[in-house]
């Protein structure tokens, strides 16, 4: 497995820095800072108390965690470059028809820090040929 080096500081004491649960997760728990009832389609943004600084040929990104899915509750976004050194934060919208509730402490999300590559961008007048034509769920006809 890859290691890389992720400096976290904290901004607000009671927060929580990201972990790994168990050995080999590929993911780090990001935690609730507050208490906060989701209304239905409600969308909000909850701090987490946290900046921090990895290597620029990484990024982190925000995924859901399965316990949320089943609870009803998804993230929106969550693409935190290397260069953010603000605060961190997850929106969460809630799906259900159910008030959902977060308490201080709740695993919220998850991040995982992957290689990226950065794109040499070229201008061109055709493309090469592909047997695929069709998209947007047209392997599923």
């Amino acid at each position: 497995m890859n290691e890389i080096t992720v400096k976290f500081r904290k901004i607000k004491e009671e927060a929580t820095v990201p972990s790994y649960a168990h050995k080999g997760d590929a993911a780090m728990d990001l935690y609730s800072l507050e208490e906060r009832t989701l209304e239905r389609g409600e969308p909000y943004l909850f701090h987490l108390g946290f900046a921090s600084e990895f290597p620029q040929e990484f990024v982190a990104l925000v995924q859901d965690r399965s316990s949320m899915g089943k609870r009803g509750v998804r993230t929106l976004g969550g693409v935190i470059d290397s260069n953010y050194r603000g605060e961190w934060g997850v929106i969460l919208v809630n799906v259900t028809d159910n008030e959902v509730l977060i308490r201080p402490g709740d695993r919220i999300a998850q991040v995982l820090f992957i290689p990226i590559a950065q794109a040499s961008i070229t201008s061109s007048e055709s493309l090469s040929e592909s047997e695929r034509k069709g998209g947007f769920g047209s392997t599923g006809k």
